[in-house]
């Protein structure tokens, strides 16, 4: 039995050799299945160049065979140069495959089509200049509109970048900029368009743009390095400063399909905003089912981040500032409720929309959009939940003019105490700031405690006292007795005068306590 078992051992070898026998230049080819693949297509996409000698499409061995222009090591290709030969063709559509390969220089041909999508990965140079003739546009490169990412990771490591003497159209896209280690780049001769402020960013050392339709101005960083800029059409005149912008994004998705379609008609309602306090709408994007809107950026952030960020991260607002903060925001809501016609609801009054330019004036955020808008809070951020939302909000869903008074007097009381309209860390007696606080509003040694400590004591007690009337006018439960905003809006320029007025300590107010605000540390409020 041993025997047999031993003679069945022997068989089975013998079978497994015999059998591999069949396909020996699967076993010693000397080059990588997929670089072979590869370099067919690309071989036959030339159209079978017989210049390209050793090349063969039944072939399985270009480095053990020694294609023309092909470089091994071990068994992955590691260069092509084919520069040269008259070629005719393209590049095919596979290239990505080879992995190893970081030179391809295919220039001085006479190849069509298009730049393949997927180039080889860790390719660091690339030449095709007096080559692809045929291009007509830079959309053919692997970086143009879904390409980003597949040119980022196919080309990031290029050092060189020579596609001059083509065809290439179109304006450089922002992808560009993910060429990290490129120096060296060659776009001349061709009928590249828009500007090349893409570029600025790159660590060139040596750039040539010639004979292109570029326009607007050098970037700085340019004029510092190896430039031929000569055959465009440059602006003259010193370059104007940079704007720097806030991009919203509406979520397309969230609404319903005819609003989607009204896009137009909310912008150009929204465009027709402008007061002093109201952030403006200075241009638009709809498209690819993208909705952007594109306001005025304000370097101070939000109001949120300025009370609910820690001291590490911001410096803490001064009284007089805080009540400038809601006077000016108060002048919005008034401008929306009793200037625009139709009356314009905000419907999402909250800090975080109130933002603070370099001098700490309020610009609010959002407005008019969520009037056009039903159910708000499911396409803006949602302020149900958050402390914001009037009584009558929760109960039914319906916003009112008296609906954003309400919100507006938690952003008063959110400035008065520092604290978040909604805080979960809190005990819970004192997690909703307007129930806890509400009751204290008339209680000047209740008032006093429930103070924002980072005012270090720092504030007029009448000027305390009045900022919290107007609180309790605006969130009273019952919107009937809320007050209209040119009531607010009067009652906080009272408070203002007559805190510019008498800019007396807390010390002489209340004869000798230790509180008092540095008079140095008010602002000009009127």
């Amino acid at each position: 039995m041993r025997e047999m078992m031993e003679i069945w051992r022997w068989v089975l070898v013998f079978m497994c050799i015999c059998i591999l026998g069949w396909k020996p230049s699967s076993i010693n080819a000397a080059t990588d299945p997929q670089d072979v693949a590869a370099l067919k297509i690309l071989y036959t996409s030339m159209n079978s160049a017989p210049q390209l000698t050793q090349w063969s499409s039944s072939s399985d061995d270009p480095c053990g065979q020694g294609w023309k222009g092909v470089t091994c090591s071990g068994q992955r290709v590691t260069e092509i140069d084919i520069s040269n030969l008259g070629l005719t063709g393209n590049l095919g559509y596979q290239l990505q495959p080879l992995s190893a390969l970081t030179i391809l220089d295919v220039s001085g041909n006479n190849l069509g089509g298009s730049i393949p999508y997927s180039l080889p990965p860790n390719a660091t140079r690339l030449y095709a200049s007096f080559s692809l003739h045929l291009c007509t546009s830079v959309y053919h490169l692997p970086l143009h509109f879904g390409m980003e990412a597949k040119f980022h990771q196919c080309c990031y490591r290029s050092a060189r970048w020579d596609l001059s003497f083509n065809s290439l159209t179109g304006n450089l896209p922002e992808s560009i900029s993910s060429l990290s280690s490129v120096n060296t780049m060659n776009l001349q001769n061709n009928q590249f368009t828009g500007t090349i402020d893409f570029l600025a960013n790159l660590p060139l050392e040596n750039l040539n743009i010639e004979n292109n339709h570029f326009t607007g101005w050098v970037p700085e960083p340019l004029k510092n390095i190896n430039l031929k800029k000569d055959g465009n059409s440059w602006s003259s005149g010193p370059a104007p400063p940079e704007w720097v912008l806030a991009v919203k994004k509406v979520d397309a998705s969230v609404l319903p399909s005819h609003l989607s379609d009204d896009f137009m008609e909310i912008v150009s309602n929204i465009s027709r905003l402008h007061h002093p306090n109201v952030t403006d709408l200075v241009g638009y994007c709809s498209e690819y089912g993208q909705h952007l809107l594109v306001y005025e950026f304000h370097k101070n952030g939000s109001l949120h981040d300025f009370l609910h960020l820690s001291d590490e991260y911001s410096k803490p607002l001064i009284w007089n500032t805080r009540v400038k903060i809601a006077l000016g925001t108060a002048r919005a809501l008034e401008y929306l409720h009793e200037v625009c016609s139709p009356s314009i609801i905000h419907k999402n009054i909250k800090s975080a929309n109130i933002l603070l330019d370099a001098e700490l004036n309020p610009h609010l955020s959002d407005s008019g959009l969520a009037n056009f808008i039903p159910n708000a809070d499911e396409v803006l951020d949602s302020s149900a939940g958050s402390g914001y939302s009037a009584p009558e909000v929760t109960m039914s869903g319906q916003y009112t003019l008296k609906s954003d008074i309400y919100s507006f007097g938690v952003v008063m009381l959110e400035l008065l105490s520092g604290r978040k309209p909604f805080d979960s860390s809190k005990p819970r007696s004192e997690q909703s700031l307007v129930r806890w606080a509400t009751p204290q509003l008339h209680d000047i040694d209740a008032l006093s405690k429930m103070v924002d400590p980072a005012l270090k004591g720092l504030y007029p007690v009448k000027s305390l006292s009045r900022f919290a009337d107007v609180i309790a006018l605006c969130v009273q439960p019952e919107p009937e007795f809320r007050p209209p905003m040119s009531e607010v809006v009067q009652a906080l320029v009272r408070l203002v005068q007559r805190a510019n007025m008498s800019k007396r300590t807390i010390g002489t107010e209340q004869g000798g306590s230790q509180r008092g605000e540095n008079p140095d540390t008010h602002d000009n409020l009127s």
